[in-house]
């Protein structure tokens, strides 16, 4: 209490410009007040950064040592001399380069997320209140699961959209991916609402599954003789309705896709037919002048 008493007599100030060491001391102040918070968000966000960003243990040293040597390469032929420092400055470009490339997954989740965390942290602080680092961590498992979600619908879509072009196209494997990929451009949200129609209606039946046959039984279990097939057959249906909208989709993302082609063709002869209008339009007047 005496410290949040202290906290607010120093609120006046912090709109002030300060120095560098009137900041450093309001960041150790500000630190000293939500001291457990903070930790915890060097614990768990940062430090796995840090740790995997010093170590380089996902760096791979021989893409590292082929772009250090394309580097001397490009030194010599500009005409540098290849001294040890020269040779030092391209193994450490190197290095940095690929290391930030493999760790940027990090950089844009872990560490993003501890920048946020961290301004919130000092917000609270300056708004006289105690930083919740459970309410913090909920939401940011929220956010995270929500993140994967998207992504991991997304990466089903792409990969049921690639079946169906291997059944009705010449392509297969990580062509049918590519391909998928590139078809449903313009049509993802129609298709992550279909991901979640159909997830609901799977989730909704195997529920009843769990509760109905495997937790509940009248008596003799007589229930299950005539629940069990019944779920059985209404969660096959709900596939079979899937895997028939994922066709539909297909043929849906096709059509988007020629429709697009054919709108930018026609606007490419547009310009091309009103471009040469235009172009004899100058002669004509100069002719008349």
């Amino acid at each position: 209490m005496e410290e949040g008493s202290d906290l607010g007599t120093h609120l006046n100030y912090r709109f002030r410009s300060m120095s560098a060491l009137e900041i450093l001391r309001e960041t150790v102040r500000i630190l000293r007040f939500n001291c457990a918070g903070l930790v915890l968000i060097a614990a768990f966000l940062i430090c796995p950064v840090s740790a995997v960003q010093m170590s380089n243990f996902l760096v791979d040293q021989s893409v590292v040592r082929r772009l250090a040597i394309r580097l001397l390469l490009i030194a010599r032929t500009s005409g540098l001399p290849l001294t040890p420092v020269v040779k030092q400055s391209c193994q450490r470009f190197s290095e940095m380069a690929i290391s930030s490339a493999v760790c940027f997954p990090l950089y844009a989740t872990l560490l993003l997320l501890s920048k946020a965390a961290v301004v919130y942290s000092v917000d609270c602080t300056y708004s006289m209140k105690q930083f919740d680092v459970f309410k913090f961590f909920v939401y940011l498992a929220m956010v995270v699961g929500l993140v994967f979600s998207v992504v991991f619908a997304k990466a089903i879509i792409v990969s049921n959209i690639a079946v169906v072009i291997s059944v009705l196209e010449d392509a297969s494997g990580p062509q049918a991916l590519l391909r998928s990929t590139v078809l449903i451009r313009g049509q993802t949200q129609v298709g992550l609402l279909m991901y979640l129609g159909s997830t609901m209606g799977m989730t909704f039946v195997q529920g009843l599954f769990e509760h109905r046959v495997k937790t509940l039984s009248y008596g003799d279990g007589s229930s299950r003789i005539w629940e069990g097939p019944l779920l059985v057959i209404m969660y096959s249906f709900v596939v079979l309705i899937d895997l028939m909208m994922t066709a539909v989709f297909y043929f849906s993302c096709w059509s988007f896709s020629m429709e697009a082609a054919n709108q930018e063709a026609q606007s490419i002869l547009e310009m091309a037919t009103t471009t040469p209008t235009k172009g004899h339009s100058v002669p004509i007047e100069t002719a008349a002048g």
